[in-house]
């Protein structure tokens, strides 16, 4: 059996620009702000789907989304949900 170079590590500023162009990418082809087609999306969202795109950790997209999210590049939208009692 061969051995395989092991791929190469990306740098938190390849994760930044992949992260970027994820909510870029979103938002062009968004139809709402919310819903499936929305700008909006949950973080566990993104974390799967940039780990499919881009097999990227969840540790990778959170601390990279905080770092955005510090800098102002992208907010935090929270979403209140009431649920009736019977």
């Amino acid at each position: 059996m061969a051995n395989r170079p092991a791929p190469t590590a990306l740098t938190n500023d390849s994760i930044l620009r992949i992260v970027l162009q994820y909510f870029y990418e979103r938002n062009k082809n968004a139809t709402s702000s919310m819903g499936k087609k929305g700008s909006a999306v949950k973080i566990s969202d993104v974390k799967r789907e940039l780990k499919a795109q881009h097999n990227l950790t969840q540790q990778e997209v959170q601390s990279n989304l905080t770092y955005l999210l510090s800098q102002g590049w992208a907010e935090e939208k929270a979403v209140e949900k009431q649920i009736r009692a019977r």
